[in-house]
């Protein structure tokens, strides 16, 4: 890499940790704002502003390639592989404490 594209790169990180910290500090700021909300009504606009701002913050992300449009397909990539890896895993176990048993005489073909 060129000490330009190392600039650009450390910028672009630079960026998005302080977008993270200013919609953290953002949401710190609504918690208190929802607390001290005195109506249903003023809660309830809170809450839409919030969303909104969220959902703003997510079309930048996506708009900057940082994030993939839609977190349900995100959070299905990541889980259902990891879902597959339990199951095996659990299988794999399952095998080895059979074959355990099976070399100590306490289950058997033909036995019960």
């Amino acid at each position: 890499m060129t000490s330009d594209q190392w600039k650009e790169r450390d910028r672009e990180r630079r960026e998005t940790v302080e977008r993270y910290h200013r919609l953290r500090d953002i949401e710190e700021d609504f918690v208190v704002a929802m607390q001290a909300a005195k109506t249903r009504e003023e809660g309830q606009r809170l809450m839409n502003e919030m969303g909104a701002y969220r959902q703003k913050h997510r079309q930048e992300d996506v708009a900057r390639g940082k994030r993939v449009p839609g977190g349900r397909i995100q959070i299905h990539a990541i889980m259902w592989p990891r879902w597959i890896e339990v199951a095996v895993n659990h299988e794999m176990a399952a095998r080895e404490i059979y074959a355990e048993l099976v070399r100590a005489g306490r289950i058997g073909i033909g036995r019960n």
